[in-house]
């Protein structure tokens, strides 16, 4: 994966998406018919500052100290993506 999340592509089609580290989770399984296994991936990203939600869209740059322009990038709403972790900014 070389540390890219290749199947989360933003609305440009670019596929570039950042992880630090993942964990492998065992969802489900069946002994008798192997093609039910279903697994979970957590993916760690880095710290990524969220300027807004746009049309169902995630707006976010990877610049988090908030004194210097942004360089962003935007990626719609997908059903098995949730953010785990959020801070508030003061």
């Amino acid at each position: 994966m070389k540390g890219e999340i290749k199947s989360l592509p933003d609305v440009l089609g670019n596929t570039f998406f950042p992880f630090e580290s993942f964990k492998l989770d065992l969802i489900s399984s069946n002994i008798e018919d192997p093609s039910k296994h279903k697994i979970g991936l957590t993916f760690y990203t880095p710290e990524l500052l969220l300027i807004d939600i746009i049309d169902n869209k995630y707006l976010l740059s990877s610049n988090t100290d908030r004194k210097h322009s942004f360089e962003t990038f935007m990626f719609a709403f997908h059903p098995q993506v949730a953010i785990s972790s959020y801070n508030l900014l003061e």
